[in-house]
């Protein structure tokens, strides 16, 4: 396969970001750039996942361009710039760059051994990310499309069963108000938030907040 592709820089606009040995670049029509960070980041996490859980790749450079279409090519893809029909296709095409580029078959005669393990990979990364638990305390970039999910939904549903083993809505209320009247006017930080939080309880729940919070 060869692809090349001419962008007129005057229409569009990218970004860069490592993963591990490769560097990862994104192309994205001017029109809508607000959400190329994001975009970026999805594709890394992508990236990532597949190389540390099928294996290595060896590419130093994968691009994407973000031209409404969704078809592979060893080293860049093509996906769509609309982010509601972008992340599908994303994982999917970059999941190409392991069933397809590394592990090769006949696209024509034996197109499951290309499309339907590349599907399988595809579905399985977004049914774990999915489930696995996030890391609340990183910068908002860091979170690509998953910051409302994270910090709306994923982190409160885990607050609100840790108090619901412990008196529910009543004991809810009783430490946010004596984490308030403890801070009020102050700055509180993960590591101050944890502190107390131990002390209120007079029990050390380190291990808890260590499965979603990156503690020292």
């Amino acid at each position: 396969d060869f692809y090349i592709a001419f962008l007129d820089p005057k229409e569009w606009i990218s970004e860069t970001l490592q993963a591990n040995d490769t560097t990862i670049r994104y192309f994205y029509p001017y029109d809508v750039p607000d959400t190329l960070h994001q975009m970026i980041m999805d594709a890394r996490r992508a990236f990532l996942f597949m190389e540390k859980n099928i294996g290595d790749n060896p590419t130093k450079e994968f691009d994407v361009v973000a031209n409404n279409s969704g078809m592979e090519y060893p080293n860049i893809v093509e996906v769509w710039a609309d982010p509601g029909r972008h992340e599908r296709v994303l994982i999917h095409e970059i999941a190409h760059q392991w069933f397809y580029f590394m592990v090769s078959s006949d696209p024509y005669e034996e197109s499951w051994l290309d499309e339907s393990l590349t599907a399988l990979l595809e579905g399985t990364y977004r049914t774990l990310r999915n489930t696995q638990q996030e890391i609340a305390n990183i910068p908002v970039t860091e979170f690509g499309t998953d910051l409302g999910p994270v910090l709306y939904g994923k982190i409160p549903a885990i607050l609100r069963d840790f108090f619901k083993e412990r008196g529910g809505h009543e004991e809810t209320i009783k430490f946010l108000s004596a984490y308030f009247n403890e801070f009020k006017y102050q700055y509180v930080d993960t590591e101050t938030f944890v502190e107390f939080f131990n002390e209120y309880h007079q029990e050390d729940h380190t291990e808890f907040f260590k499965e979603w919070l990156l503690l020292e």
